[in-house]
């Protein structure tokens, strides 16, 4: 009696289906992820850099009554120049959309909120279509020498 063969043949695709799918998935989360942690990096950049401008603006005019403060109204421009010059560094960052939402200053703290976002690339594949961040940097002024020895 005779056996009949089946042929083995095209068995290999189904495990490279499934390969194939779940590097299509690593893909993903490579490229799209890293865009968002760039993004990130970028609007914390931004957020500390203008907080720190920010905070750099002290008030002359009062520190010869030995009051240190911050003026508010530099504090908001400055940070607003930094934030303009560091997105104009930048010019192959189109792909993220970042904007300063508000700087605000209590004494001599000064705080700034950047938000960003961008377009995902494979994501929409599995339903993540942007990216979203947003960071909230505070920065101190130096107050000058409130003792001398």
């Amino acid at each position: 009696m005779k056996r009949k063969r089946f042929s083995e043949q095209g068995q290999i695709i189904f495990p490279v289906l499934g390969l194939f799918i779940v590097l299509l998935l690593a893909l993903t989360l490579v490229i799209d992820f890293g865009r968002f942690f760039l993004l990130r990096s970028r609007v914390r950049t931004i957020a500390d850099t203008a907080a720190l401008a920010g905070a750099g603006a002290l008030d002359i005019r009062q520190s010869t009554t030995g009051d240190f403060a911050v003026n508010a109204s530099w504090a908001r421009d400055r940070s607003q120049e930094v934030y303009q010059q560091t997105l104009a560094r930048n010019p192959r960052d189109t792909w993220m959309a970042i904007s300063l939402e508000d700087v605000t200053v209590h004494g001599p703290m000064v705080t700034v909120t950047v938000t960003g976002t961008c377009e995902a690339i494979w994501g929409g594949l599995f339903g993540i279509h942007h990216f979203s961040t947003s960071v909230t940097s505070a920065a101190r002024a130096a107050v000058g020498i409130t003792t001398e020895h």
